[in-house]
């Protein structure tokens, strides 16, 4: 989706501006700065708002010249017909600007980035740590969490509200009555150990949580393939240079 790049005084980057294709790869020495490019990209698209994202370590050269992100998208958004990137900047006071820019790199008529913006330009990043669980969670920021959204957004209200009652009938009749056991279970043994008598209940979820704790599978062997067709990929751009 990323077709430029701009990266100005941000940790060992002085300055960087390069073209991107629908596949890269990133290849140097170790502390060359990889993972100060990938680190930009997420401040600026990844699940949490560049609130407060930067601090006196991250000006190159620890010398206070303004930051700048900037990503120009392949082609317009579609729910901002005008934009075509984003840009943070942040010039080491509390003067932090987050806009939206057209194919020029100017802000747009209307430059503030909402949620739908956001969401429709989303990342996902796995960092040095390979926490690739954190994207796989049901939360709001997450890219499975946005996936869950679209799949409720498209579901007209016939449809979600035949799945609620397939639900709700699933729950009564088969947890139920096993919330019902533990219950009973809970208050007696609370009973015996301090001899009070506890009353509480369990609250089932609501039936469109079930798109939110549903599992997601991942076939090894397709994981295996997809890796393997990416590291050709990338010793093929670095045989390029050597």
């Amino acid at each position: 989706m990323i077709e430029r790049l701009i990266i100005e005084n941000f940790r060992s980057i002085r300055r960087l501006d390069i073209e991107l294709k629908e596949l890269c790869g990133f290849i140097g020495y170790n502390n060359s700065g990889k993972s100060n490019i990938l680190d930009a990209i997420d401040i600026i698209m990844g699940e949490k708002w560049p609130t407060d994202p930067f601090d006196d370590k991250d000006f190159y050269n620890y010398i206070k010249n303004p930051i700048k992100i900037e990503v120009r998208f392949r082609r317009f958004l579609r729910t901002h017909s005008g934009c075509k990137g984003f840009r943070l900047t942040y010039d080491g006071t509390n003067r932090r600007e987050y806009v939206a820019i057209d194919k020029n790199g100017n802000e747009c008529y209307s430059k503030f980035i909402n949620t739908l913006m956001k969401n429709e330009a989303s990342l996902l990043y796995i960092g040095l740590n390979r926490t690739s669980d954190v994207q796989l969670r049901s939360t709001k920021w997450t890219i499975y969490g946005k996936l869950l959204r679209y799949i409720e957004s498209d579901m007209d209200e016939t449809t979600k509200n035949e799945f609620k009652t397939s639900v709700e009938t699933s729950i009564n009749t088969y947890l139920e009555p096993f919330l019902r056991t533990s219950i009973e279970r809970i208050k007696n043994y609370t009973k015996d150990q301090t001899g009070i008598d506890l009353e509480f209940e369990f609250n089932t979820l609501d039936p469109l949580q079930v798109l939110k704790i549903s599992g997601h599978i991942f076939k090894k062997q397709e994981l295996v393939q997809w890796t393997w067709n990416l590291l050709e990929q990338v010793f093929k751009v670095r045989s390029l240079y050597q």
